[in-house]
């Protein structure tokens, strides 16, 4: 197995970093398994991480909120205000 192999060369490197098979082994079990990645979440995050960024200008939380939603393809048109006022 790929992961005892590496088991020698670790201790040679005792007290410096893991080797990164061990620490995200759980993650790789799961993805062999189930075939899924959290790729979509970090994705989101990032585009929210940008909106903030950008949000010290807007004028109330509600802009912000809609923002987001916005721009994570969520928002509800049929819930905002026609006109502008």
């Amino acid at each position: 197995m790929v992961l005892e192999s590496h088991t020698q060369s670790d201790r040679a490197d005792e007290g410096s970093r893991s080797h990164p098979v061990k620490r995200h082994l759980e993650g790789i079990i799961a993805y062999a398994k189930y075939r899924v990645t959290n790729s979509y979440v970090e994705g989101m995050n990032n585009k929210i991480k940008a909106i903030v960024h950008k949000s010290y200008g807007f004028r109330t939380t509600r802009c912000f909120k809609n923002a987001i939603l916005f721009h994570c393809g969520k928002l509800n048109y049929s819930n905002l205000p026609t006109q502008m006022g």
